[in-house]
């Protein structure tokens, strides 16, 4: 847990809302956001919309699922 002091305020930030702040702060990871608000897309329309390995639209994906997103799988 984190303490920000800000001259007269004082603030707890949980682990989970600093993990937020740096997932929103990826600008990649509002792309795949904004993308994945419009429509319903697999890792690999995601890759190549964003000119990205699919490694790395994976990692991106993984993360957002941890903090962000929620969401079910079609089969």
């Amino acid at each position: 847990m984190n303490v920000l002091l800000d001259k007269k305020i004082r603030t707890t930030i949980s682990e989970a809302d600093i993990e937020l702040l740096k997932v929103m702060d990826h600008l990649l990871l509002l792309k795949i956001i904004s993308e994945l608000i419009n429509k319903t897309l697999n890792v690999t329309q995601l890759k190549e919309i964003l000119s990205i390995p699919q490694s790395q639209t994976s990692k991106h994906l993984s993360t957002l699922k941890r903090n962000v997103l929620h969401g079910e799988r079609k089969s």
